[in-house]
């Protein structure tokens, strides 16, 4: 069972990056929606400041700490985050754990296009 460490009211899930690998590994394995977030300090701090928005992070099934701010409030807290778990780096190993399992994932951007573009970047890898 993986702990969580409470970053300003925020639960961070204390995995390193194969353990958050391994957690969306089993997400995939089943039916339904797994929300996922990788807050940054300033994120963190802004949840902080509104409680609605805190309340939406704590709903996820996995907060990574994406920034190493997180890791330096943790060891702050005297419960040190093994290492920065970007949000940029989860997904690419998501991306490259769903493919053998015929997952598909949903992109979607600000401008039209952005997802096009997006997609046609991640197919020719």
């Amino acid at each position: 069972m993986n702990k969580k460490l409470n970053v300003l009211g925020v639960a961070v899930d204390t995995f390193d990056m194969a353990g958050a690998v391994s957690f969306l590994e089993d997400a995939l394995s089943k039916d339904g929606l797994t929300k996922v977030y990788t807050p940054n300090s300033e994120i963190l701090l802004h949840a902080y400041k509104n409680e609605d928005y805190k309340d939406v992070l704590n709903r996820a099934a996995l907060v990574t700490d994406d920034g190493i701010g997180v890791v330096y409030a943790s060891r702050i807290l005297g419960s040190s985050l093994p290492e920065r778990v970007s949000g940029f780096d989860l997904a690419n190993e998501l991306l490259r754990v769903s493919a053998p399992l015929n997952k598909s994932v949903y992109l979607f951007g600000g401008k039209p296009g952005v997802a096009e573009a997006a997609a046609e970047k991640i197919v020719s890898l």
